[in-house]
């Protein structure tokens, strides 16, 4: 059964994506840091044991080694892209490169909102080495689950859970 935090947005059965049937895995990158999780966090609907909050330790602002409980449909995102870059032969992890950020953590990043997503838990920035930050934020813009910003310079596209929109860094 799916926690309460999961809405029908995390559900999206989209194009034969179904979180509530089989093995659930996530595998994630943070280049910054060195650090992977390849982790099977839900199985048949069903989060396994501790998997959330190890996942939400992975995505925790590595630059004061602290971490939020992440948005759970920001958790669904993620697992929608691996499945969906996996259609297509895609088995690397993704690279995270920022996930929660603290207050001085995101004061200190260059172009950061002061009401930034990353300050609550509810966004991510992201590269998939081979795909194109353009291409990366084509398909967010596509999925239509909350913010998209593209940013082609750094190679990198900023998802998250919270009204949409789009923009260019």
């Amino acid at each position: 059964m799916l926690p309460a935090g999961f809405s029908s947005q995390a559900q999206a059965a989209d194009f034969g994506f179904d979180l509530t049937r089989g093995s659930r895995v996530l595998n994630l990158y943070r280049p910054e840091s060195g650090e992977r999780l390849h982790i099977e966090y839900m199985r048949d609907g069903v989060w396994r044991d501790n998997t959330y909050n190890l996942i939400c330790w992975h995505l925790r602002d590595i630059h004061v080694n602290k971490h939020v409980a992440m948005d759970y449909n920001l958790v669904a995102i993620l697992d929608w892209t691996q499945w969906f870059v996996q259609q297509y032969g895609y088995t690397q992890p993704l690279q995270i490169l920022s996930g929660y950020r603290s207050p001085s953590t995101n004061e200190r990043t260059e172009g950061a909102k002061k009401d930034s997503q990353h300050l609550y838990g509810k966004a991510i920035d992201l590269h998939i080495p081979g795909l194109s930050a353009e291409y990366l934020g084509k398909l967010f813009l596509w999925l239509s689950k909350g913010g998209v910003g593209i940013y082609p310079g750094k190679k990198m596209v900023h998802v998250d859970t919270g009204r949409i929109r789009t923009w260019r860094g």
